[in-house]
């Protein structure tokens, strides 16, 4: 107590500019203490985390021993990317990108399937957006968790995956059948029982005018006989 007296004293027997001071170099000391601290939570050395993203090839019958090209990209200039971010595989089956991240953060990656060479299958052409959030951890460990949604909309697949098919699945047999039917029905329509109907009511107009016909002469006739006999009487 009596230092803190003492010191106390002597600011109060300073002069005013010499307080003015001893009041900015007290602020300029607080200022260097608060910068070194904030300067080594900056520099803290996080437990790097290795976010694995896997992907899957599922393939049809006829196109599963092709060669497969998967690509990753950062979407982010600032986002790590591994050593290797093309990875082939020469048949059906799965794969993983590993990125190495020191720095909590969300990193934005892109991953889709490069088209290949072979004429004989018809490759995937999805597109996919990873989202990887990275965060502290106990003991400044980082962890992280993955989103995976289709590029540049909101929904999310069941799964990373590409599915490729052989060339030949292009055709829609379905339709084709379909439009053959309709072909079929167009040329059997008019050569069966139209033409048939048709016939008929032909027929039937026949009969009712030959009907008329005779209805008619056999009238002329009973009023020309009437006519004569009257004349003869």
């Amino acid at each position: 107590m009596r230092d803190i007296h003492e010191h106390n004293c002597i600011v109060r027997r300073m002069a005013p500019a010499g307080r003015v001071h001893f009041v900015r170099l007290l602020l300029c000391v607080l200022f260097v203490v608060y910068f070194c601290s904030f300067g080594a939570r900056a520099e803290r050395a996080y437990e790097p985390v290795d976010a694995v993203i896997p992907f899957e090839c599922v393939n049809a019958k006829g196109a599963e021993n092709a060669t497969f090209n998967i690509q990753l990209k950062a979407e982010d200039s600032g986002a790590p990317v591994p050593k290797v971010t093309q990875i082939t595989l020469n048949k059906a089956g799965q794969g993983e990108f590993r990125i190495t991240i020191e720095e909590p953060g969300t990193y934005v990656y892109r991953v889709y399937q490069k088209k290949g060479s072979d004429s004989t299958v018809r490759y995937d052409n999805h597109k996919y957006d990873i989202h990887v959030c990275v965060m502290n951890g106990e003991d400044d460990k980082l962890t992280y968790t993955i989103s995976v949604n289709y590029a540049d909309t909101d929904v999310k697949p069941t799964a990373l995956a590409f599915e490729n098919k052989v060339a030949s699945d292009r055709r829609k047999p379905d339709t084709t059948e379909e439009t053959t039917e309709k072909s079929t029905e167009k040329t059997t329509e008019p050569t069966g029982s139209d033409v048939v109907q048709t016939g008929d009511d032909s027929g039937i107009i026949f009969e009712l005018f030959f009907v008329s016909l005779i209805g008619i002469l056999i009238l002329l006739g009973i009023k020309y006989i009437s006519g004569k006999g009257g004349q003869h009487e």
